[in-house]
C-alpha cells in the first residue's frame, strides 16, 4: 500500500496539470514538456488510469496534430495490456479521417472487434463517418449491415453518413427504405443536416420527385411547434440545383428570388447552379447578366468554375468575342485561369473553326504552368487533325503519352487514318510519329482499327520502309536514328516503354 500512495499523487497532478494546458495557446510546448514525465509515471501508475485521463491524453495530441505522441500513447498501452476507452476509439476515428489514414483506422477497428470493445453510438457513429470521410462509402454499409440488429446503434449523425454512403454507390431504393423507418419511429426526429443528405442523394440520383416530395415533408416538419427545423443555405442550394439539373429553372429562379428575400446568406454554389442551368438548358443569356451582377452586389467572386460556365453560356449563344472576353477578364483581375477554363475555350475555338487561336490559348496555357488533362488534350489533337495541322497534333499526342495521359480510343485511330493520307509531313516526321503511337498502341492493347495500324506499321514503321535521313533533323532528342531507322524521342519513366522496335504485337481480338 505504501508504495501506491507514492505513486498516486504525481499522477492526480500530472492529469490536472494536462487538464489545464489543454486549452492554452501554447498547449503543445506546455505537453511536450511534460509528456517524458508522462511516460516515466504511466509507466509506474498504470493500474490507475481511467477514462478520463486517457481521453484526455489523445484530445491533446489530436488538438496539436501529434500522430508519433499518439502512437506511443498506444504502445504503452499495449504493453500493459490495456486499452483505449470507447469515447478515446471515437477520438481517434474522427483524427485518422482527417488525415485520410484508411490503414490506421482499420487497424483500431480490427483491435475493437478483436478485444470485444462495446461501442456506444457516438463512437459508432464516429466510425462510419471516419469511413465515409475517407471515400469508402462500401465499407460504411458493410459494417453496418453487419453488425448485429440487437447491439446496432442508431441516431440522427449514424443516419445521415448511410445516406451518404447509400448515395455514393447508387442504392437509392435503400435510402427511401432507410428514411421510411425513420418517419414510423417517431422517436427519433430528424435535424436539417440529414434533410440536406436526403435531398443531396435524390440530386445525385437524379430522383427529382422525389426530392420535392422530401422537401415537403421537411416543411410539414417545421410546421410542429415542437420541432425548430429551419432549411439553411444547403437546402436552398441543393433543391436549385436539382431543379436546374431537372430543367425547371423557373422554379430555381422563384426559389433564389425566395432566399433573398429571406435575407439568406447566398454563396458561389448557388450562383453557379443558376449559371449552369441557364447555359445547359437554353434560358436567356439577359438572365445570366443579371445575375453575374448579383455576385458582385453580394461581393461573392467567381471561380474558375463559373468562369468556364461563362464562357459556355456564351459559346451557346455563338458569341465567341464574349466567351474570349472571359479570358481576357481574368488576366486582367489577375485571376490564374485553371484547366477547365482552358479546355472550355478550346472548345469554343475549335467548334468555331478558330485552330490558330486554340493553338495560341493551348500555348499560353502550357506557359502558365496549366498542365492539360484528358480532355484538353482530346479536344486540341482532334481540332488540329480536322483542321488539317496533323503535325501539331502529334506533337500534342507527343506531350500525352510523355505525361502518360491516356487519350480516348478514338484520338488515336484518327492519327493513324490520317498519317495515311497527310501530304504536309516528311516521311520521317511519320515514321518518328507513326512509331510512338503504334508502339503506345500496342503497349496499352487500345481499341483502334486493325487495317490503319497496320498499314502504318509497314508503311511508316518497319525498317525497309523507314528512310535514312540527316540525323541532325531531329536537334535536341536522344538517339534520333539507330540502325537505320528512328526512335520516338521521348524520355519516358521506363525508356523501352515506347522504344521497343518493331512494335509489340498481341491479339486483336474484340478490336475492329
Amino acid at each position: 500500500m505504501e508504495s501506491v500512495f507514492k505513486i498516486l499523487p504525481d499522477f492526480i497532478i500530472i492529469m490536472q496539470l494536462l487538464a489545464l494546458i489543454k486549452n492554452t495557446a501554447d498547449s503543445l510546448e506546455k505537453f511536450d514538456l511534460l509528456f517524458e514525465q508522462i511516460q516515466e509515471d504511466l509507466a509506474q501508475a498504470i493500474d490507475f488510469l481511467d477514462e478520463q485521463f486517457s481521453f484526455l491524453l489523445i484530445d491533446i495530441c489530436i488538438k496539436n496534430n501529434d500522430s508519433k505522441k499518439i502512437d506511443k500513447i498506444a504502445y504503452l498501452f499495449s504493453t500493459k495490456q490495456l486499452l483505449f476507452s470507447a469515447s478515446c476509439y471515437g477520438k481517434l476515428f474522427s483524427y485518422y479521417a482527417l488525415t485520410k489514414d484508411v490503414a490506421k483506422i482499420d487497424q483500431l477497428f480490427e483491435e475493437l472487434k478483436k478485444e470485444q470493445v462495446e461501442l456506444n453510438e457516438a463512437t459508432y457513429g464516429c466510425l462510419l463517418e471516419a469511413y465515409m470521410n475517407c471515400n469508402k462509402a462500401e465499407k460504411v454499409i458493410l459494417i453496418y449491415n453487419s453488425s448485429s440488429s440487437k447491439l446496432k446503434p442508431f441516431n440522427v449523425i449514424i443516419f445521415t453518413t448511410l445516406i451518404r454512403a447509400y448515395a455514393k454507390t447508387n442504392h437509392f431504393d435503400k435510402v427511401m427504405e432507410l428514411f421510411s423507418e425513420v418517419n414510423a419511429n417517431q422517436a427519433m426526429k430528424l435535424n436539417v443536416i440529414a434533410y440536406n443528405a436526403l435531398l443531396d442523394c435524390c440530386v445525385r440520383c437524379e430522383q427529382y420527385a422525389t426530392m420535392e416530395k422530401i422537401l415537403t415533408n421537411m416543411l410539414e416538419e417545421k410546421a410542429k411547434k415542437d420541432n425548430p427545423l429551419e432549411p439553411d443555405l444547403i437546402t436552398y442550394s441543393t433543391i436549385i440545383k436539382g431543379l436546374c439539373k431537372s430543367e425547371q429553372m423557373v422554379k430555381a429562379l422563384n426559389l433564389y428570388e425566395e432566399m433573398k428575400q429571406k435575407e439568406i446568406l447566398l454563396d458561389e454554389v448557388v450562383f453557379n447552379s443558376l449559371l449552369d442551368g441557364c447555359a445547359k438548358h437554353d434560358h436567356t443569356i439577359d438572365t445570366a447578366v443579371k445575375l453575374m451582377k448579383d455576385m458582385a452586389t453580394y461581393k461573392i467572386k467567381c471561380s474558375n468554375y463559373t468562369y468556364s460556365i461563362l464562357i459556355k453560356l456564351y459559346a451557346k449563344h455563338k458569341d465567341v468575342d464574349k466567351a474570349l472576353g472571359v479570358y481576357e477578364e481574368m488576366k486582367s483581375n489577375k485571376i490564374a485561369p485553371g484547366v477547365v477554363v482552358f479546355t472550355c475555350l478550346l472548345q469554343v475555338c475549335i467548334k468555331n473553326k478558330m485552330i490558330d487561336k486554340a493553338l495560341e490559348l493551348y500555348n499560353d496555357m502550357k506557359k502558365s504552368g496549366v498542365l492539360p488533362d484528358q480532355v484538353s488534350y482530346n479536344t486540341i489533337i482532334n481540332g488540329c487533325i480536322y483542321s488539317g495541322k496533323l503535325l501539331a497534333a502529334c506533337e500534342a499526342m507527343n506531350e500525352a503519352i510523355t505525361r502518360n495521359v491516356r487519350l480516348a480510343d478514338d484520338i488515336y485511330n484518327n492519327v493513324l487514318r490520317n498519317l495515311l493520307t497527310y501530304r504536309k509531313m516528311t516521311d520521317p516526321q511519320k515514321h518518328m510519329y507513326g512509331s510512338l503511337v503504334c508502339n503506345y498502341i500496342a503497349l496499352h492493347k487500345i481499341n483502334v482499327s486493325k487495317e490503319h495500324y497496320n498499314q502504318v506499321l509497314t508503311t511508316y514503321v518497319l525498317p525497309q520502309a523507314a528512310p535514312v535521313a540527316d540525323p541532325n533533323i531531329y536537334i535536341g532528342y536522344q538517339n534520333p536514328m539507330e540502325y537505320g531507322y528512328y526512335y520516338p524521342p521521348y524520355q519516358q519513366p521506363d525508356p523501352m516503354a515506347y522504344y521497343q522496335y518493331p512494335p509489340q504485337p498481341y491479339e486483336w481480338t474484340g478490336y475492329y
